[in-house]
């Protein structure tokens, strides 16, 4: 599983690579009702649209995902209190006769 990550690194760095040498041509990037304008490479705007999109995917995703981050915590809690209280029961248990026979 490792060695297939690496080689799929490694194949999107070439193709990045590639797409970057040839898209070199400068493009103006601009913001329609803003007044402000950029002049960048076409690959710059490609990468920064990438960029964007996977934090825009990653945000969702943890937006997501937080119900069930939530309900770990809680099941945490409720694991480290029946823990607890498992051992002041094995605690107190030594203190008690045994049952009668």
């Amino acid at each position: 599983m490792r060695l297939t990550s690496w080689i799929a690194l490694l194949i999107a760095i070439v193709v990045a690579a590639a797409l970057a040498v040839a898209n070199r041509n400068a493009v103006t990037f601009s913001l329609d009702p803003l007044p402000w304008t950029i002049e960048l490479p076409l690959y710059g705007v490609l990468f920064a649209g990438l960029v964007v999109g996977l934090i825009l995917g990653l945000g969702t995703e943890w937006w997501r995902g937080r119900r069930w981050r939530r309900e770990a915590r809680a099941r945490r809690r409720e694991v480290q209190t029946l823990a607890q209280e498992n051992a002041s029961l094995k605690a107190a248990s030594g203190q008690l006769r045994p049952p009668a026979a």
